[in-house]
C-alpha cells in the first residue's frame, strides 16, 4: 500500500470536497425528484398537466447536472451493478415467489434487468475513473438526459416510464458510438 504524500491539511482539505460534492450531488437529486413530483402531481406521466414551478425547478437542475456530468457519472454503474445486475441475476435463477402481500420479480422481469443493467453498465464503462476520454458536450447531454430518465423511473409508478428509460439508454448509445467514432480525443496527461 502506498502512502499519501500529500500533508494532513491537504488530505483533509480534499476530504471535505468529496463530502462537499456527495452532499450537492444529494442536493441536486433531491431537488429533481421534486421538480419531477411538481411538474407531475399525479405520478404518472400520462395525464400532462403543467406545472410551472416543477418545470422552473427541472430547468434551474439540468445545468448543474450538466456541467457535473463528467464527476457523478463514473458512480452510476456501481448502482446499477450491485442493485440491479446482480439483483436481476439472482431472481433469474433464484426466483421468489410472490405471496399475497409480496410482490417480487417475475423471471421476465428479471431478465429485463438484468439486460438493462449491463447494456447502463457499459455504455457508462468509459466514465469510471481514472477517466480515459474527454467528456463532449454530448457526452455530457446524454448524461443529463439520462440522468432524468433514472430520475423518473424512481419517482413515477406507471408502466410509461420504460420509455423513459429508453430513452436515456439510447441517448448514451448515441454518445457512446460518437465517443468511439472519435477515439484520438483524451484528457492531457
Amino acid at each position: 500500500m502506498s502512502q499519501d504524500k500529500r500533508s494532513k491539511k491537504e488530505q483533509a482539505s480534499s476530504g471535505l470536497i468529496i463530502a462537499g460534492e456527495l452532499l450537492a450531488g444529494f442536493v441536486v437529486a433531491v431537488l429533481a425528484f421534486g421538480g419531477l413530483g411538481w411538474a407531475f402531481p399525479d405520478g404518472h406521466l400520462a395525464p400532462f398537466r403543467l406545472s410551472l414551478k416543477g418545470w422552473l425547478l427541472l430547468a434551474a437542475v439540468a445545468p448543474v447536472i450538466y456541467v457535473t456530468a463528467e464527476r457523478w457519472a463514473g458512480f452510476i454503474p456501481g448502482f446499477f451493478l450491485v442493485r440491479g445486475f446482480f439483483g436481476g441475476f439472482f431472481t433469474v435463477f433464484f426466483p421468489v415467489a410472490a405471496s399475497p402481500g409480496k410482490t417480487g420479480f417475475s423471471r421476465i422481469q428479471a431478465i429485463e434487468l438484468l439486460v438493462y443493467c449491463a447494456c447502463t453498465i457499459a455504455l457508462l464503462w468509459r466514465f469510471i475513473p481514472p477517466r480515459r476520454m474527454k467528456p463532449t458536450a454530448v457526452d455530457r447531454s446524454a448524461l443529463t438526459i439520462y440522468a432524468f430518465s433514472v430520475f423518473a423511473m424512481a419517482a413515477f409508478v406507471d408502466r410509461a416510464t420504460i420509455i423513459g428509460a429508453l430513452i436515456g439508454t439510447l441517448a448514451l448509445l448515441v454518445a457512446f458510438l460518437l465517443a468511439h467514432k472519435h477515439r484520438n480525443v483524451r484528457f492531457p496527461k
